[in-house]
Parts: structure tokens; sequence; C-alpha cells
């Protein structure tokens, strides 16, 4: 078995919440919560991020750092180039790498095994988690100089809603990949992905002050993660 590790990456700028990586939830910063998941289901970590006080936050954690370049920390950069440079930087090849982003604060352990099970057992190039989502769109269309052209089968858009299909998006809270893929690929984007379905509730992904509060509500009230077998292990 090739070796897994896990990747969390946390850079200061953000468009929506300020600083939401590095945000105090449920006594720790949302970054470190990812980390210590990420060391639970994995073993091995790398941070990555353009915050020298997180780094040395972190010092007392058996993990690799990767510090951000300035290009790879802009509302432009793309997760797959800060991914491609950590893979580059730290020579990964046969590593299975499964990345965890700090704002997504309710997955648990038990989601990421299920995506490394499913990855492991099939010829997938991505594995990620997935929400339920309104799938009344099937019945949409575009414009094309006054053409409507469906964005799906056609026969969808004569339907009734509940003979439409279950439809899913991604959620941000996992992704599997291996390293040597990811290289070669150039990035992310592929057709041939496997999908882990994820609760609603426990899918937000922080984005804003709202998303914050009904997490860390979740996070603390909730019985999957208040129970005596937590999730989270802590």
């Amino acid at each position: 078995n090739s070796k897994i590790i896990s990747i969390v990456p946390a850079r200061v700028g953000s468009k929506g919440l300020k600083e939401k990586n590095f945000l105090d939830f449920a006594g720790k910063p949302l970054f470190k919560h990812a980390i210590e998941q990420g060391l639970r289901t994995t073993g091995s970590c790398i941070f990555s991020s353009d915050s020298l006080s997180a780094m040395r936050s972190t010092n007392q954690l058996s993990i690799e750092k990767h510090m951000r370049k300035p290009e790879l920390c802009s509302d432009s950069a793309t997760m797959s180039d800060v991914l491609l440079d950590i893979v580059q930087s730290f020579g990964l090849r046969d590593e299975t790498v499964i990345l965890l982003q700090p704002t997504s604060p309710l997955r648990t352990d038990a989601d990421i095994i299920k995506a490394i099970k499913l990855y492991q057992k099939n010829h997938f190039d991505l594995v990620l988690s997935a929400t339920e989502t309104d799938n009344t769109f099937l019945k949409c269309g575009r414009n094309d100089n006054d053409r409507f052209v469906p964005v799906s089968d056609v026969e969808y858009c004569f339907s009734n809603r509940q003979a439409l299909p279950k439809i899913y998006k991604p959620n941000g809270m996992l992704f599997v990949f291996k390293a040597s893929w990811l290289l070669n690929n150039g990035g992310l984007r592929t057709n041939n992905i496997g999908m882990v379905p994820a609760e609603r509730k426990y899918s937000i992904d922080v984005d804003n002050i709202a998303d914050f509060h009904e997490a860390e509500r979740l996070y603390q009230e909730d019985v999957l993660f208040t129970s005596s077998g937590k999730c989270f292990g802590h």
C-alpha cells in the first residue's frame, strides 16, 4: 500500500469571512482541527499557509510545513495550483493525498476513511464528498439565440419533479487522489470521479459568519460530535 498523506491549506486572505481559516472554533483554530484530523486519519500531514504565526503555533505537532508563495495566495490562484506546488515541493509521487480544507469543520473521521476505501477499491482518478441538492435545475436551459437549449436531457423539462433523478454537488469536505496523477493531469479536473455522499446539515462550507456560527453550534450540540465515540476524536 502506498503512503497516505493529508494536506491542509490555509491562506490568510479570504474574500468572504476575514481570515476564516484561523478563527477560533470550539476552542481551537479551524486549521488546527483539520490538521489534527489529518494526523488521526492518515498519520502524516502537510500544512500549507502564508501565516508565520500559524506555522509557529503548530510546532508541537509532527507535521510537514509548506510556506505558500505569494502568487499562490491571491484570489486568482486555484486549489490545483496550490496542490501542484505542494506535491512538487515535497517530491510526492506514489502517495495517496487527502485534501482537508479547514472550512469544513463538520467533516468526520468516518467520512475520510470511507473516501479512502472507495478510492482504493475502485479506479477513480479522484474521490470527493458531495451533498444532495435541488434537482429542478434539470428542467432548465440556456438561451442560445432565442433557442431553448436544455442543460441536460430534454425529457427532464417535461417530467414531474418526483421523476427527476437525485442531483449532488461537491461540498468541499474532502478530495482524494494520487500525487502522480495530479502531476500528470496538471490539476484536479477529470471525468472519472468517485463520490461519498454527506448529509446536507453537516456539509457547511464556512464562507460567512452565519455559516461559522451554525457549524459551531452543530459541532457543540450534535450527538455526532458530543457522544463518547467522537468522530473528531477529541
